[in-house]
Parts: C-alpha cells; sequence; structure tokens
C-alpha cells in the first residue's frame, strides 16, 4: 500500500513539474526577447508568438506597451535591445494615456539593463502620438512609472526630430506630456536607465494662455508639483528636444531628505541641447508656442535634489509677452531649486553653454537672487523686466549647495 502511494506521489510530482514548467516557459517566451524589433502598424497579430501591435496602450495584446507591461521581458533568450518600431499604419492616435509600468508593482516585468528597450519610429517616417482621451489633473499623455531601461529615440534620420508627443485639447494645468514617476520605497522602482530624446513635445496653449505644466516632468503623481517618492534615481537623460506651448520646459523634482548617511539626490541627470520655447506651434499656428504663464516661480529647466549631473547646450527663449497681465512672476531660466521639505541640495551640477533670451517678467527683483548670468562662462542671455535692473532672474540658484557652474 505505501509502494502505490509513493508510485503515485512521484508521478504527481514529476506531473506538476514538467506542467509548471512548460507554464513558466510559455510565460517567458511570451515576452519581449533581447535583440528582436516588435512592430506598432495598425495591426493585430493573431499567431504566437507576438510582435505585431495595433497601437501603444490598446487593451491585451492590441498595444505593445499594454503587452510590455503585462509579459515583460524574455530572460529566457539571449541579451540584447529590445525595439518597439513606430511603423507605417500607425495612426499615432492611442485610445488612452501610455504608461510604461503596471499601476499595481510598477515597472514591467524582469526589466534589465541587458535587455534595455527603445522607442522609435522606423528609418524615414515621421509620426505625431495623441490620445482621443482627457487627460486628467497630474496625468500626461506619456508616463514612465517606476520602470527602468527605457528610451524613447524620436529620430528617424540623423539629426531629426521625427516624433511628435501633441497632449492635444487637455487644458488640466497640472498636466504633463511627458512624466517620469518612480513608484514606491523599493530600489527596483527607482527611475535608472531612462532617456528621453530627439522629440519634439507640444503642450496645451492658445493665443494667450499655456495651461500644460511640463513638457518632460519627474516628481511626484498624486499633486503636481510634487517630490519623488524615492531619491536616487539614475542615468537620466533628456537630450536634443524641442519643447513648446508648456509652462515649464524640463522639471526635475527629486526626493529631499534630512538623511546625511544614505543621500536622496539623483544622480547622472542630463539636460543637454534642448530647445525650451519657440515661436510657431506646429500643431495649430494660432497657439502661442513659447513658455511660462501667470504662475510664480516657473523655470525653462528647474532641478531639485540632484547631484553629478550637466545642464549643458540647452536654449531657453519666448515667453509669454507682457501684454498679459501679471505674467511669469519669478521666471527662472535656469533654477536650482530648494522647494519641499525638508530642504532639497543640489551638489556638484555643471551648468556651461547655454543660451537664455527674450524673456519677458513682472517679477520683484528684490526677491530673486543676485546672480548675473553674463558672468557664467559660455552662457548668453538678454531679459525684458517691467522694473529696471540687472539681469538677475535668468539662472536662479536659490540657497544651493555647492553647486557648480564653469
Amino acid at each position: 500500500m505505501k509502494s502505490k502511494f509513493t508510485n503515485f506521489y512521484v508521478k504527481l510530482s514529476l506531473y506538476l513539474t514538467v506542467f509548471i514548467g512548460l507554464s513558466a516557459g510559455n510565460a517567458f517566451a511570451q515576452g519581449f526577447a533581447g535583440g528582436k524589433t516588435y512592430v506598432v502598424n495598425g495591426q493585430v497579430d493573431q499567431v504566437a508568438p507576438i510582435d505585431t501591435f495595433v497601437n501603444l496602450s490598446g487593451a491585451g495584446s492590441a498595444g505593445a506597451i499594454t503587452y510590455l507591461n503585462t509579459f515583460g521581458i524574455d530572460v529566457t533568450q539571449p541579451q540584447g535591445l529590445v525595439t518597439i518600431l513606430l511603423d507605417q499604419g500607425y495612426t499615432g492616435v492611442e485610445p488612452s494615456p501610455i504608461q510604461v509600468g503596471a499601476t499595481t508593482g510598477a515597472g514591467y516585468p524582469n526589466m534589465s539593463s541587458t535587455r534595455p528597450i527603445v522607442l522609435k519610429p522606423k528609418s524615414g517616417l515621421s509620426f505625431t502620438i495623441s490620445t482621443t482621451a482627457s487627460i486628467a489633473a497630474n496625468g500626461s499623455l506619456f508616463r514612465i512609472f517606476g520602470s527602468t531601461d527605457f528610451t524613447i529615440d524620436g529620430s528617424s534620420v540623423t539629426g531629426q526630430r521625427n516624433l511628435t508627443f501633441n497632449i492635444g485639447s487637455s487644458t488640466a494645468i497640472t498636466a504633463k506630456v511627458i512624466d517620469l514617476i518612480p513608484a514606491s520605497t523599493t530600489f527596483s522602482n527607482r527611475i535608472r536607465n531612462v532617456a528621453i530624446r530627439n522629440c519634439n513635445i507640444v503642450g496645451n496653449s492658445s493665443s494667450t494662455v499655456i495651461n500644460t505644466y511640463a513638457g518632460i516632468y519627474f516628481g511626484g503623481s498624486t499633486s503636481t508639483p510634487q517630490n519623488a517618492a524615492i531619491g536616487t534615481n539614475y542615468n537620466i537623460s533628456y537630450v536634443n528636444n524641442l519643447i513648446m506651448a508648456v509652462q515649464n520646459g524640463i522639471y526635475h523634482r527629486g526626493f529631499p531628505t534630512t538623511t546625511t548617511a544614505f543621500p536622496s539626490q539623483d544622480t547622472g541627470v542630463n539636460i543637454l541641447n534642448n530647445i525650451i520655447g519657440d515661436y510657431v506651434n506646429p500643431i495649430n499656428p494660432t497657439n502661442f508656442a513659447g513658455i511660462g504663464g501667470t504662475s510664480t516661480n516657473l523655470s525653462g529647466i528647474y532641478v531639485q535634489t540632484v547631484s553629478n549631473s550637466t545642464i549643458s547646450g540647452n536654449v531657453v527663449k519666448n515667453t509669454l509677452p507682457l501684454s498679459i497681465a501679471s505674467i511669469n512672476p519669478g521666471f527662472a531660466g535656469i533654477r536650482l531649486a530648494t522647494d519641499g521639505t525638508p530642504t532639497a541640495l543640489d551638489s556638484n551640477i555643471r551648468v556651461v553653454k547655454n543660451t537664455i533670451y527674450n524673456l519677458d517678467t513682472f517679477a520683484n527683483v528684490k526677491n530673486l537672487h543676485p546672480l548675473n548670468i553674463l558672468s557664467i562662462l559660455g552662457t548668453k542671455a538678454d531679459v525684458r523686466q517691467t522694473v529696471p535692473s540687472a539681469l538677475y532672474c535668468l539662472l536662479k540658484f536659490d540657497n544651493y549647495h555647492e553647486a557648480i557652474v564653469t
């Protein structure tokens, strides 16, 4: 009798081992594989393995990003770059805002620096991404939520920006076009190895009003602006983007803390060669293409709780004009800030060769840090103010700590 039971359990154990092994293998096999390209071309893929998608945010296997959030990366396959390629047939009109990273748990399964992901247009093609859905307060058109190793590269022709993110008719004043949101207090949900490059980023505006809070935003998500949920995020790049029709161009707000044994600064934040503010809105030429607003202390580039980083080669230009009452009070072309509680500390930030011009502000210069931007090597600026003064409001350091300007 004992022998029969023993044989039964041995057989059951073998069956479960094979079944579970096959199930796990099938689950992994559904994920994206290193070294492979997945095409978004408006077509439904009916044959496994799934490698063709209708769009990015569609339900189930229709949306490439939705699929990524569900199945993640296939770690049984070789390492290498995973490419999500926008191809002919993709309309760019998404059924809902796009989010890389599951809402519950954050991130996508098996995130790995050896299998990074890039979203890009096919060579020679250009796309505009928007959504038919309304973007809620504190929301965004494209969100990277608690995820790592993800790049948006909008260039399909060398030297061009061939991917446009258009927030469309969403008028929420706390909405952003693209945002990066660290998700929780676990290391895996920090933002790491993420880049936004070679994109046109267009907010919502009219001829006299800018509604969208930021073109690119990093921070908390339950209010705007808000400190990030966790610090020590790293290797984050914003490179060669054209950003317009937003109150703040690039807004990076970290996680300030009084803990000195475990510093919370984000590191390797590189803000390079972006153009923030323009003169012609490509979505609607009658809408304002610049930056700014009636809120206080807006910025072309804003960083807080950041260290060992670079702000270089950027152009900040064309705020809303003085003909609009109380415009741009306290506006700064580049701001290293100490907002939030506890006090944030920025350190070892290299600010060099940025160009800032055509800024209008009603700011009371007595409340601005007395830094003459013309003394900053390689940085050029001009400003018009309603109060005669030196050039104070362009590059603003609010009680900064160890900020290096070269």
